[in-house]
């Protein structure tokens, strides 16, 4: 019979200790990394899916939004180049996004808060799509501006904040 010392110190350990155990073994294995290429690339679908499932069945349709916001994110990432304009764009959405989404009265999956979410959602879809056109990369520097001044954030070693998650501007 188990001890209240070994509940807790069992508490303390699972269920993260083994799967923490299994991810640095794996990361540290060479062998299966060329195996899991392929599966590597349609995970994101397949967590889209069983979580869409998972939330849809449990009511839960911030989960499903932030699910799907996640994915369209990946997928947008995944075909922009790193430091683009567009690239500039999704990281400044993301996070405005997900305060969005913990502002909104989301009840239920029919609701207006969930076709207002949509909506924001497809209107960034195409301007994402727009900005990727050349001719707007002047548009990089407006979303680079910071948002701070200086004065404000000269006493921390770190840089002020930026409209984007685009690294600063070099001195």
């Amino acid at each position: 019979m188990p001890t209240d010392l070994t509940r807790r110190a069992a508490a303390l350990v699972l269920p993260e200790g083994p799967v923490l155990a299994v991810a640095a073994l794996l990361w540290t294995w060479e062998t299966p990394r060329t195996g899991l290429a392929g599966f590597l690339q349609v995970y994101p679908a397949i967590v889209l899916v069983a979580g869409a499932l998972l939330a849809w069945r449990f009511g839960r349709p911030r989960v499903l939004l932030i699910l799907a916001l996640l994915a369209l994110t990946e997928r947008v990432l995944h075909h922009v180049s790193a430091g683009g304009t567009a690239y500039a764009a999704v990281a400044l959405f993301l996070p405005l996004d997900f305060v969005l989404l913990t502002l909104l009265p989301l009840r239920a999956v029919r609701s207006a808060g969930m076709a207002v979410m949509l909506g924001v959602l497809t209107l960034e879809v195409v301007l994402v799509v727009v900005l990727r056109d050349p001719s707007f990369a002047g548009t990089a520097a407006l979303l680079d501006a910071s948002v701070l001044p200086d004065v404000l954030t000269g006493w921390t070693p770190l840089p002020a904040p930026r409209s984007s998650a685009s690294p600063a501007p070099p001195a």
